[in-house]
C-alpha cells in the first residue's frame, strides 16, 4: 500500500474514526472498539436506502481502520505519517497565531 493512500486517513485519523486515541497500541482494544461500531453501522441494518450509503461509507473506513491495524508494517507507517501531520498543523496554529499577536500589535 503506498504513503498516499494511508494520507487520505489522517483528518480525522483512523483512530478518530473508531473513537479512540490518536496512536492506540492495544490491538484488542482496536478490536473491540471496530467489531462494536460494524455491528451497528453495517448497511444491512438499515432498510431505508438513503441510510445505506453513509453507513457503507463509514463501514468502508472502518475496514480500512482495520486492514492498517492489524498490520505489522502498515500501522507503524500510518503513525508515522499521523505523526508528520499532527507536527506540520500544530507548527502551522503556532505561525498562524504568531501572525495574529503580530497584527494585533501593529493595530496598537
Amino acid at each position: 500500500m503506498k504513503d498516499s493512500e494511508l494520507e487520505k486517513y489522517l483528518n480525522p485519523s483512523l483512530y478518530r474514526e473508531l473513537c479512540l486515541k490518536d496512536f492506540e497500541d492495544s490491538f484488542e482494544k482496536i478490536k473491540e472498539t471496530y467489531i462494536g461500531f460494524v455491528q451497528t453501522t453495517h448497511p444491512d441494518k438499515f432498510p431505508n436506502e438513503a441510510d445505506k450509503l453513509p453507513a457503507n461509507e463509514k463501514t468502508q473506513k472502518l475496514n480500512f481502520a482495520m486492514e492498517v491495524f492489524s498490520s505489522k508494517e502498515l500501522k507503524p507507517r500510518y503513525d508515522a505519517i499521523l505523526k508528520k501531520y499532527i507536527i506540520e498543523c500544530d507548527k502551522k496554529k503556532q505561525e498562524e497565531m504568531e501572525m495574529k499577536k503580530k497584527e494585533e500589535m501593529e493595530k496598537e
